[in-house]
C-alpha cells in the first residue's frame, strides 16, 4: 500500500528539515512525499528543493499567493498517488516506526478507512508532559464511530492520522473557509457518514508548541472558535445536553490557555463558566482543581 504525506509549508526553514528527516526514517518505505510552498518568504522553498535533488519521491508543488494551511493541504491531496493519506506539518515529526505501525494497523483491519495514534507535545528538544491531559481525555472515546463527541471535543491530532484518499476526496478536502478547527470539522463530516475510527495507543507523532502558533494569539482563535461552533449550531441544538458540552468545552480550553499566560482572573472566569455548562461531570472535576489553583495564585497577588 502506497502512502502519499501531505506537508503544507509556510516560512519553515527553521523546522523543515527535522520534519522531511523524520520522513526519510521511516521503516516503510513506500510513500511519497508532496511538499506544498505556499508561498513562503524565507528559505523554506530552497530547503524542500534540495530534498528533492537528493530522493525522487518527494516532490514540490508551489502556490504563487499564501492561501493558508487548508488549502495547501487540498492542493496536496489532489496531486497525491497514494491510496492512503497521511498529514505531516513542516514543524512536527514521526517516530520511525509510525508508517509501518499503522499500515499493519489497515492491513489487519480492512474495514477501518480511517486511524490515528498517540501523540506527545514538544518544544525545542524537550518534550511538554501533560498529566491532566490523560485524567480528562478518559472520557472522550477514541475509536469506533466518534459522533457525537466530535462535536465538541477532538481527540484526533491531525498529524498522526492515515486515512484513505477516496474517503477524503468525498467530503471535500478540508473547509478553506475555517480559519482553525479545520481538522476537526474533516473528522465530523468523515464521521457524519457513518466512518469508523482506528486508534493506535502508541506514541507516534510529536506536535511542536510554537510561540508564533494561532492558539497563541488568544482572541483571534476565540473567534475562529466561534465560527467553527456556528457552522455545526443548527446540528446539535436539537441534542439533549450536547451544546452545553460544546460550550463547557470552549470555556475550559480558553480558561487553560489564560492560565498558560498567567492571566489567572480570566481563566478562573473562563474555568468557572466551564463549569456551570458541564455541571456535575470527571471534567468538572479536573475544571475544580483549576479553579483552586486560578483562586490561590490571585490571593498570592494580593498578599504580595
Amino acid at each position: 500500500m502506497e502512502v502519499s504525506i501531505v506537508m503544507p509549508a509556510y516560512n519553515a526553514a527553521n523546522t523543515i528539515a527535522e520534519s522531511i528527516e523524520s520522513v526519510l526514517k521511516q521503516t516503510y518505505k513506500n510513500w511519497e512525499l508532496i511538499i506544498v510552498n505556499d508561498c513562503s518568504t524565507d528559505q523554506t522553498a530552497s530547503i524542500a528543493k534540495n530534498y528533492c535533488a537528493n530522493n525522487s519521491k518527494i516532490r514540490l508543488l508551489t502556490h504563487d499567493v499564501n492561501k493558508g494551511l487548508s488549502a495547501s493541504r487540498n492542493t496536496a491531496i489532489s496531486h497525491a498517488q497514494g491510496k492512503w493519506i497521511c498529514f505531516l506539518d513542516s514543524d512536527d515529526v514521526w517516530h520511525h516506526e509510525k508508517l509501518e505501525l499503522q499500515c499493519e494497523f489497515h492491513m489487519q483491519n480492512e474495514t477501518f478507512l480511517i486511524s490515528h495514534t498517540n501523540l506527545e507535545y514538544f518544544c525545542a528538544d524537550r518534550v511538554i508532559k501533560r498529566p491532566w491531559k490523560s485524567f480528562t481525555e478518559i472520557t472522550y472515546p477514541k475509536t469506533g464511530h466518534l459522533l457525537p463527541t466530535l462535536y465538541y471535543k477532538n481527540p484526533i491530532g491531525v498529524l498522526t492520522v492515515m486515512v484513505e484518499k477516496d474517503l477524503l476526496l468525498k467530503v471535500g478536502g478540508f473547509d478553506i473557509s475555517l480559519p482553525t478547527l479545520e481538522d476537526n470539522d474533516l473528522w465530523i463530516r468523515i464521521a457524519e457518514k457513518g466512518t469508523r475510527f482506528g486508534y493506535l495507543s502508541k506514541v507516534l507523532a510529536y506536535y511542536r508548541i510554537s510561540n508564533g502558533s494561532l492558539s497563541n494569539s488568544i482572541n483571534k482563535y476565540k473567534k475562529a472558535y466561534k465560527i467553527f461552533i456556528a457552522k455545526y449550531a443548527d446540528k446539535v441544538t436539537d441534542q439533549q445536553g450536547l451544546f452545553d458540552k460544546i460550550w463547557g468545552n470552549y470555556y475550559r480550553h480558553f480558561g487553560t490557555m489564560y492560565f498558560k499566560n498567567k492571566k489567572y482572573r480570566l481563566a478562573n472566569l473562563y474555568f468557572c463558566k466551564a463549569i456551570s455548562h458541564h455541571g456535575i461531570s470527571y471534567v468538572s472535576l479536573t475544571t475544580l482543581f483549576y479553579i483552586i489553583l486560578t483562586t490561590t495564585k490571585l490571593k498570592l497577588r494580593k498578599v504580595v
